[in-house]
């Protein structure tokens, strides 16, 4: 699940889109006010003519598809994300617009299928055509799993190849004479295919709409659903619930209502269930648990969204046998005509992953698919709502509809794919009703991957801006549990943490075993993550000796379960002999050094050769009353070595519970620091929070290193971050801590040896 990501906000002025700056679901604030973009029209879903036609044909082109206005929603988007990434070809772009899965299928699913494509090449396993319907043990597992005590049997149930293939399939059965009613906003899929199909009028510029559809309108002030006193009469109704775009799910009260009204209307509602499997609450997973919906309701439903069947393709309609026509001709007849006619039946090979889909241990890995995808729409939903933005779906949908008052759904798209590279949905194009909004789709790798990425020097690594501190995985200062610190370290690399610092001297060497379990656990590949250790320090004391480096090194290695460690740190310069072996044989990649004092870092730098040493770690020195490291940035840019810096707490001086008994600070340092993090208390603010917030504001610090142990203490460091770029710092009470830390800012303690 590597991936993500951004979202970044611009904080905008009310009269101009608010948005996002490079990074979703950093939601980082720029504080800036972004000139509206020009409105960008949708361009024509049409080949441009050739200016010299040399031959052409007699027929007649099918003057329904001339209707159509504009290209079909998706191809548009993805031609402007295509343009996006000419003009910025780094750019890593975000697609949380078309909604197509990005999760792997479960393995208990695709194996399945692959015994079944192995079958095909065996004289006993090989079949052809199947049912047209659909395998009999698919059908009766559908309706077992899905419509038990429903009143809906396999016979009612039709297999097919994706639940858009049966809509315009159905269409193709009611033919160009209907009428026909959708909600709005809409997938544009019902729409276009009444116009291909000929049942609509010519399209009304003014008002954005076609001439012989119903559209019925779904706003925030009706709950999305329509008011049906105002809706006419059509001969088709589609409704889908949960809804695409709005995320919007009908109650059961709701979908009573609509099947009265079609039954007084004589119409036949086409309900798009494709969604429900992400129904959080108790409203209606299928419109056949309202009474009476098999007299005047059909059911199109999918694996896609549920099994990451986008690729594999296979769906399903419900069509019961009392649906019947106004001669009392039976619906289902016809539809099976249809399939018969245009359609051979779904692959064998996905109706095996479809049947394995439904078996418990199917079912189970489908429900963390949607589980991991609602995740994502907890993080949409959370990152709009703190943006001050009216916020709608999500809960038993993989989609977030998002209000910009006043403003063009395009031009919000435009703006957010230009400062962002995020692309989202304009919710105009899912109807006139949608003009205003965008929908932000679920359906990418993971949205929890929130982190950005800085340079490293001139390593050519790009770390996270929270550095995971593996300390607390040894049990450093206070005892950590196993499981808890694996998945601290699994939650700080979903998050989008990257970089892991740790050392043999932590724990005894228990903090490299332990992180080394982790990253093994992740299963990602090795250039996903970097991780820097340590040298010279060990347990039972200090030990600089080219030999024991070495073997230091070997040790590291074998605890961390890896081939190289990516940063060496070490604190002397007899290290400098030994750099040039250990990275021609391919164990370390680059070398560091750290320490309090800066004079460690000027003693070295100064007298090795340029590019010998690549990183410095400096700690205790940038934070809210030391920033003493500010004036050494330009000197190390100078001799081209990255910037890490540890200890934002500074070891425990910004902490609640105070600093640990052996803190070499003054009593000076200490009271000063005390007093801070009481005035914080009494504001009802964490001084924790404003601290570590403090060290990452400057950029030209490439990664912030924070001792995280457990799950809770990564989520706030990563939320603190989010939060940074988001909203910004709270000044106010930044300001009010600094004048309470003046008297002693800067002020430093020894350490170490003197070097000079």
């Amino acid at each position: 699940m590597s991936s993500t990501h951004q979202l970044t906000s611009s904080m905008i002025s009310s009269s101009s889109s608010t948005f996002l700056a490079p990074s979703l679901l950093n939601l980082r604030a720029r504080n800036a006010c972004l000139p509206m973009a020009k409105r960008v029209n949708t361009c024509n879903c049409v080949a441009t003519p050739q200016e010299k036609i040399e031959y052409k044909t007699n027929v007649s082109r099918n003057q329904n598809m001339s209707k159509l206005q504009a290209g079909y929603l998706f191809p548009e988007i993805a031609r402007r994300r295509s343009a996006h990434l000419l003009k910025y070809p780094d750019a890593q772009i975000i697609s949380l617009g078309i909604g197509d899965t990005t999760e792997p299928i479960p393995e208990v699913i695709t194996s399945a299928m692959a015994k079944k494509a192995h079958e095909l090449s065996t004289i006993e396993g090989y079949s052809g055509y199947g049912a047209e319907q659909g395998a009999k043990p698919l059908r009766a597992a559908l309706a077992k799993t899905y419509y038990s005590g429903l009143g809906i049997g396999e016979d009612d149930i039709f297999v097919s190849d994706g639940a858009k293939c049966d809509i315009s399939r159905l269409q193709v059965m009611f033919g160009s004479n209907v009428t026909v009613a959708v909600q709005d906003p809409s997938y544009p899929a019902y729409v276009d295919s009444s116009v291909i199909m000929g049942q609509t009028g010519q399209y009304n510029t003014d008002v954005q709409k076609y001439g012989n559809i119903e559209y019925m309108r779904c706003t925030p002030e009706n709950g999305f659903f329509p008011d049906l006193s105002t809706v006419g009469r059509t001969d088709i109704i589609f409704f889908c619930s949960p809804n695409n775009p709005t995320g919007a799910a009908a109650t059961r009260e709701q979908l009573t209502q609509l099947v009265q009204f079609a039954k007084k209307n004589g119409s036949i509602i086409v309900y798009d269930s494709a969604y429900a499997m992400y129904m959080s609450d108790d409203n209606p997973r299928s419109i056949f648990e309202i009474p009476g919906a098999e007299e005047v309701a059909m059911e199109t439903a999918s694996f896609s969204k549920y099994a990451g069947f986008t690729g594999v393709r296979l769906g399903w309609t419900v069509i019961p046998k009392q649906l019947l026509y106004s001669d009392g001709f039976p619906v289902a007849k016809d539809f099976n005509r249809i399939v018969c006619t245009c359609f051979n039946g779904a692959s064998n090979i996905s109706q095996a992953g479809a049947l394995a889909c439904l078996t418990p241990e199917g079912l189970e890995a489908m429900q963390k698919v949607v589980g991991f995808y609602k995740e994502n729409t907890n993080i949409i939903i959370d990152t709009f709502t703190s943006l001050g933005y009216d916020v709608y779906g999500g809960k038993n949908a993989p989609y977030v509809w998002v209000h910009f008052p006043n403003q063009s759904s395009w031009d919000v798209f435009a703006e957010i794919l230009e400062k962002t590279h995020v692309v989202t949905t304009p919710g105009s194009g899912f109807g006139p009703g949608g003009e205003g909004f965008v929908r932000v789709s679920a359906f990418e790798a993971s949205l929890t991957l929130t982190m950005e990425l800085r340079p490293l020097g001139n390593t050519g690594l790009k770390v996270s801006a929270v550095g995971f501190g593996a300390s607390p995985l040894g049990s450093h200062y206070s005892p950590v549990a196993e499981d808890d610190a694996i998945a601290a370290v699994r939650e700080a690399f979903r998050h989008g943490v990257n970089f892991f610092d740790t050392s043999p001297y932590y724990g005894g060497t228990v903090s490299e075993k332990v992180l080394g379990k982790a990253l093994k656990a992740l299963q990602v590949p090795r250039s996903d993550y970097i991780v820097a250790t340590k040298c010279g320090r060990y347990k039972e004391g200090f030990d600089f000796s080219a030999e024991r480096v070495i073997k230091s090194v070997e040790e590291s290695l074998k605890n961390l379960h890896l081939d190289y460690v990516d940063i060496l740190h070490c604190h002397d310069i007899e290290f400098c002999s030994l750099d040039q072996n250990l990275k021609e044989e391919g164990k370390i990649r680059f070398i560091g050094i750290t320490g309090l004092p800066f004079n460690v870092f000027t003693y070295v730098l100064d007298r090795v050769p340029p590019r010998t040493i690549d990183v410095i770690l400096s700690y205790c020195h940038y934070s809210i009353n030391d920033s003493t490291l500010l004036d050494m940035l330009p000197y190390f840019k100078s001799k081209g070595v990255g910037v890490i810096t540890a200890s934002p707490l500074s070891m425990g001086l910004f902490t609640e519970q105070g600093p640990p008994e052996w803190h070499p600070a003054s009593p000076e340092i200490k009271s000063a620091c005390k007093f801070a993090v009481a005035h914080c208390k009494s504001k009802g603010k964490k001084i924790t929070k404003l601290a570590l917030q403090y060290s990452l504001a400057n950029k030209a610090i490439s990664s912030v290193l924070v001792g995280m142990g457990s799950v809770s203490e990564v989520e706030e460091n990563v939320t603190a971050f989010t939060e940074l770029e988001g909203l910004g710092m709270d000044q106010e009470t930044l300001s009010e801590i600094e004048a309470i830390l003046e008297p002693i800012k800067n002020l430093t303690w020894p350490s170490g040896i003197d070097h000079m």
